[in-house]
């Protein structure tokens, strides 16, 4: 058998890692030392470090336009029969990213049962979205959030990565009639928020509704 040149032998690396081989396991199915097979993983790693895995599927909230409160989930497959998932809950009205989940890397077979615990606190069963869509969702609630003087949830640094920025414009409106509209929630400290927005001027477009008592 002729020898592989390096582009084909980096391809036989890069499939068999997709497999879920080890290390080991591609160097004893090459039949090639460790010492030859370590830099190949290395450059996949750096590859994949630009390249975010495969997507698996997409999911918005039904409804996401109506209610205020939106729930995004991501599912990328980060090698065979393995999903690496990130969710991200979106307050679409003033304060973006509210709570954000992942990555979770799981077998594939749990993606239902994930799916349907992020979107459990909805009336609906979530809907597929195209990546674009939920780019813009996400990403453009944490620019609103912060043209308001809001940073997503500390966790969203983590999740960031499996949702792309779009490049084109945002088609989304975000605010309750394009004003801020703050619904308190039940973690939330309404005199932070309110008090934070008077540093952005726009304490006086505020409509605020209070957590219902009891």
């Amino acid at each position: 058998m002729a020898a592989m040149t390096e582009t084909e032998l980096l391809d036989r690396v890069r499939g068999l890692r997709q497999l879920g081989r080890s290390p080991k396991e591609i160097a004893r199915g090459l039949h090639l030392p460790p010492s030859k097979v370590r830099p190949l993983i290395a450059a996949l790693a750096a590859e994949q470090a630009d390249d975010p895995p495969p997507l698996v599927g997409c999911w918005v909230s039904a409804g996401w336009d109506e209610g205020g409160l939106a729930c995004v989930l991501v599912a990328r497959a980060p090698r065979y029969g393995r999903v690496s998932c990130c969710c991200y809950l979106v307050d679409t009205w003033l304060l973006g990213v509210k709570d954000a989940l992942g990555p979770v890397t799981m077998h594939a077979a749990k993606l239902p049962e994930l799916r349907a615990r992020c979107f459990a606190g909805f009336d609906e069963p979530p809907v597929p979205a195209a990546m674009e869509l939920a780019g813009h969702l996400v990403w453009g609630g944490v620019d609103y959030a912060r043209s308001l003087g809001f940073e997503p949830h500390p966790d969203f640094a983590a999740a960031a990565g499996h949702l792309d920025r779009p490049a084109s414009p945002c088609p989304i409106t975000f605010g309750k009639d394009g004003r801020p509209f703050y619904v308190e929630g039940p973690f939330d400290d309404p005199e932070r928020i309110i008090g934070a927005l008077t540093h952005t001027a726009r304490e006086r477009d505020l409509n605020f509704v209070p957590a219902a008592a009891g």
